[in-house]
């Protein structure tokens, strides 16, 4: 009886065990499949319009700009070149990083977890990606912190980590670095990989550094050689690192006190539901890594140290914005780790039930609350797949509901991906290859419809609010003068900016010699969703 007893137990567990891995697996296949659908962004469409200027002869920064690394533009470009106007192969290229990133987890909690354990926590990590949804995927953040995944495993899963690991993670902290200057902080894990624990070997560990210091440099240089000979490393410095600097010192919502930044920290990852619920495993995780491999247990700590610091000198602490992808995986890692150690592998149910509750619960409800999000996007695919949705339909559903935007409606946003196709094909119809057309901040617009833009600004705000006094003044002169002297054939705006508001984009209130000559430049000819059409007066 009790030999029955026990095997009982036993296949419970095992089938617990296989069932958690089927669940999750297939949340993560059916999300990935349903990815590929997923519509554009307003920040995939502003990559992707530097990406057309780019395929048209111009060059970031100078003929667009935007405020990413290059390399952005650059992965933009080669698949917007090979694939041609499409979104679909900027999610396959997000789903090749991210499933490089999900191995890479599963080999760095493995030897503490087991296989089963790494599986689940590697799945799990997949998804707390998927929650960020379709604005915030696809984005250099999410791409750099599935690629922190990889640089970690490269140090962590051999000890020492050879020179070569350390060269190899090192030239990817470089092509972070090229996607946002910040992850080259990233660079110190690294650093603490490779240092020697004894004094008397600090000298031998600054040599084999070295390779690592060149590989790190390399992309770096690379790209900045390609930037000068192409003749736009001035443009590169003013637009994308003095303009940058401009714009946090002349916004107000970034001017924050070093105690304002560790409370929003700390209310942030009290109070947003996963974090809170992910922290105590995160930190039991944390502990037995330090009794069993203290090295690794620092990387994985500095790691989230270093993604809470990312978040904090960019000041975005919106829920679930693309700046908090690289604090993700560090902490869901070591909640893996932790959660495991609890549970007691090789330990009887009988003598682990309690434990064993707390570890089932707590994984149900983190499943619950970072599923909700991948959930909906598949059950809305399968609408659109059975055809219970129009593709326009499809589209629209995605207008609404931004986490980071507190679920405000596409009006109060200003985007909608299905309204500037509208916008896109009526432009298509009703002006020729060789007409300029102009769309208040929705540079999808230009890039959908394969019309030129009369500036290379496709930020509204940097014309009204961010930036030097100077840089506005002339970033206004310069679409003034176009549209003034008539090279604008249409110009589109949506009704919010408008009308008389404090928006930062605000037309009336911020920038009222672009409504002067527009009213006396320019007929109202449509409105398409909330956008208003002008078409210039011959």
């Amino acid at each position: 009886m009790s030999f029955s007893r026990s095997l009982s137990t036993h296949d419970v567990d095992i089938w617990l065990r296989r069932g958690a891995i089927i669940v999750l697996a297939t949340l993560v296949g059916a999300w990935s499949i349903a990815s590929l659908f997923f519509p554009y962004g307003w920040d995939q469409g502003c990559f992707s319009y530097v990406a057309r200027v780019m395929l048209h002869g111009g060059e970031p920064y100078r003929d667009a700009l935007d405020i990413k690394g290059p390399l952005v533009y650059y992965t933009f470009e080669l698949l917007q070149w090979v694939f041609g106007r499409q979104m679909w192969a900027v999610r396959a290229l997000d789903l090749v990083v991210l499933a490089c990133g999900g191995i890479a987890a599963f080999r760095i909690v493995e030897p503490f977890a087991g296989r089963t354990a790494a599986a689940c926590t590697s799945l799990m990590m997949l998804i707390a990606f998927a929650s960020f949804g379709n604005w915030y995927t696809a984005q250099p953040d999410g791409w750099a912190s599935n690629l922190l995944v990889v640089i970690v495993a490269l140090l962590v899963t051999r000890a020492p980590a050879s020179s070569g690991r350390l060269a190899m993670a090192a030239f990817l902290v470089g092509c972070c670095t090229l996607l946002k200057p910040t992850y080259a902080t990233y660079a110190l894990l690294v650093l603490v990989a490779g240092w020697p624990a004894a004094r008397s070997e600090w000298a031998r560990g600054a040599r084999s550094l070295v390779p690592a210091g060149v590989a790190f440099a390399a992309p770096i240089v690379l790209a900045v050689g390609w930037l000068a000979v192409h003749g736009v490393l001035a443009s590169l410095y003013d637009a994308y690192i003095r303009f940058t600097m401009e714009r946090r010192a002349t916004d107000p919502s970034m001017h924050l006190s070093l105690a304002r930044v560790a409370s929003l920290t700390q209310g942030m990852l009290t109070g947003t539901p996963n974090l809170a619920m992910a922290l105590p495993p995160a930190a039991l995780g944390a502990a037995a890594l330090f009794k069993r491999r203290p090295r690794v247990a620092v990387l994985l700590l500095l790691w989230a140290a270093l993604g809470i610091f990312s978040v904090a000198a960019q000041g975005k602490f919106a829920i679930q914005n693309y700046t908090w992808h690289p604090f993700y995986p560090p902490l869901i890692l070591l909640a893996g780790i932790g959660l495991t150690e609890l549970w007691g592998n090789g330990v009887s149910w009988r003598n682990r039930a309690p434990e064993r509750t707390l570890v089932l619960l707590t994984a149900l409800l983190l499943f619950k609350m970072t599923s909700k999000e991948p959930l909906a996007h598949i059950a809305r695919f399968t609408r659109l797949a059975t055809g219970k949705l129009t593709l326009a339909e499809y589209r629209r559903e995605f207008d609404v509901n931004v986490p980071a935007l507190s679920g405000s409606p596409a009006k109060d946003v200003g985007f909608g991906v299905e309204r500037d196709i509208e916008l896109s094909d009526y432009l298509d119809a009703h002006t020729v290859p060789s007409d300029v057309v102009f769309v208040w901040s929705e540079p999808l617009v230009n890039y959908w419809s394969d019309r030129d833009s009369p500036t290379p600004v496709s930020l509204s705000m940097a014309f009204t609010t961010w930036g030097a006094p100077a840089r506005r003044t002339r970033y206004r002169a310069d679409l003034l003068e176009k549209m003034d002297s008539g090279k604008v054939e249409y110009f589109g705006a949506p009704e919010k900016d408008l009308v008389a508001a404090p928006d930062e984009s605000n037309i009336v209130t911020r920038f009222p010699e672009l409504l002067s000559v527009l009213e006396s430049r320019y007929d109202k000819v449509t409105e398409i969703g909330d956008v208003e059409l002008f078409k210039r007066r011959h």
